[in-house]
């Protein structure tokens, strides 16, 4: 029977040493990563014995993941921040039967279904899930930029639309933005890329203001992932203030 995997953790603040049972990836439906000087890539058919916490829990690292065993099948390489818990979409949850993060990064496979459970904290109803389909679809040809503004309830933990609009200038979008408060942004952007090739990326712009507090701070980074994949965005691009609009097609042009 092969491993299936529902979810992953990036980061934690738990070490598993020999007293505690090593967890092999059939009985798995969470992975738990942190910096490991001494880690290499391994699969997910693989047991971790060990599990070291991250200094620098806003470091970007990798999770490669694949249904078939020794990499193969459909594949995906998921790009996410250390200490995090996200839930796989796509297709690829329970599917997954072999996994390896970066150089650097261990894995450890979770019996406990934490990364799941936390997943199930955030909401989106009916309508919200209907307006981020038709604003994916209907975007994908759009002559003008599109973007909406998404916000999390931190009462109901609800994400939802801060407000209809749509906005069709960077300018004005940044101007709508809060100082103090982070907010998810989905951007539709027509642009040219060097190659002279016409491109629309669709990204999802993950505002983090440096002025908002702890709370807000990890209240939207575990909704990160979980926006990301309902909303069917292929990348994430985190901006620190309303002025990162402005170099927003540099930034797009790798993201295409």
């Amino acid at each position: 029977m092969q491993p299936k995997v529902a979810a992953f953790i990036l980061g934690g603040m738990a070490t598993i040493g020999p007293a505690s049972p090593v967890v092999s990836a059939a009985e798995a439906n969470s992975v738990l990563m942190a910096r490991d000087s001494s880690a290499t890539n391994s699969t997910a058919a693989g047991k971790v014995h060990k599990l070291v916490t991250s200094p620098t829990p806003e470091a970007i690292t990798h999770l490669y993941i694949c249904i078939d065993s020794n990499f193969r099948g459909k594949c995906e390489n998921l790009e996410s921040t250390i200490q995090g818990c996200y839930t796989l979409f796509n297709g690829f949850d329970n599917t997954i039967s072999s996994l390896g993060p970066d150089a650097g990064v261990t894995c450890t496979l979770c019996r406990s279904g934490r990364a799941a459970s936390e997943s199930r904290l955030y909401t989106f109803s009916a309508d919200t899930q209907e307006k981020l389909r038709k604003f994916r679809l209907g975007t994908s040809r759009a002559n003008d930029p599109q973007a909406v503004v998404y916000q999390i309830d931190k009462h109901t933990l609800e994400i939802a639309q801060a407000d209809d609009t749509t906005y069709t200038n960077v300018q004005e979008l940044g101007d709508e933005l809060p100082d103090h408060s982070p907010r998810f942004i989905l951007l539709s952007y027509p642009l040219t890329l060097p190659s002279g090739r016409l491109s629309v990326p669709y990204v999802l712009l993950y505002y983090l203001p440096v002025t908002c507090n702890a709370e807000l701070r990890m209240l939207y980074a575990g909704a990160k992932e979980l926006m990301r994949n309902t909303a069917e965005v292929g990348k994430v691009i985190e901006i620190a203030e309303a002025e990162d609009l402005e170099t927003i097609e540099e930034k797009l042009g790798g993201a295409a």
